[in-house]
């Protein structure tokens, strides 16, 4: 399998004790210019939230439909 694709072979993986986990991909504490690695660089936080989040949010769906494949929540 590889791992690659969990929700295609999510039949192999029923059954497996597997915690899979992420976040929502909306800012967080940490999303503020006075947070100590943004040092007040609007550049560096509009990248964090811009792309990080989205890159969050986008694995977060992916979760979801693992859960969902596997019939949990």
């Amino acid at each position: 399998m590889g791992g690659q694709r969990p929700v295609v072979h999510a039949e192999q993986l029923r059954g497996q004790a597997i915690y899979v986990s992420t976040g929502p991909g909306l800012p967080g504490p940490h999303d503020t210019l006075s947070d100590r690695p943004i040092h007040g660089q609007v550049d560096t936080l509009a990248n964090q939230v811009i792309a990080g989040d989205v890159i969050e949010a986008a694995t977060n769906g992916c979760t979801h439909n693992l859960a969902n494949r596997l019939g949990g929540s």
